[in-house]
């Protein structure tokens, strides 16, 4: 069962960095101002507060100057040949 936004916006309030909660809350202001549709800001917001997760309390994501940290997370929804064989 798909996630609903609603949900998703409620697990905002979980992110353990309360700047990156705050820039999340911006976000989604910004993409209901442009128009986006309600499942292009439910993909994005749970990518962010995935990312936000892994980041953790210590870090912003001011704090990300290269790409490093983003490849990292990215690399950790990769799957082995095992879990998914295509």
């Amino acid at each position: 069962m798909p996630v609903r936004l609603s949900t998703t916006l409620s697990k905002i309030s979980s992110v353990p960095n309360s700047t990156n909660a705050e820039l999340m809350n911006r976000l989604y202001s910004f993409m209901k101002s442009t128009g986006a549709s309600a499942s292009h800001c439910n993909n994005t917001l749970k990518t962010a507060i995935a990312f936000a997760h892994y980041l953790g309390s210590d870090q912003s994501f001011y704090d990300i100057r290269t790409n490093d940290k983003i490849i990292d997370f990215l690399d950790t929804k990769l799957k082995d040949n095992v879990r998914d064989p295509e």
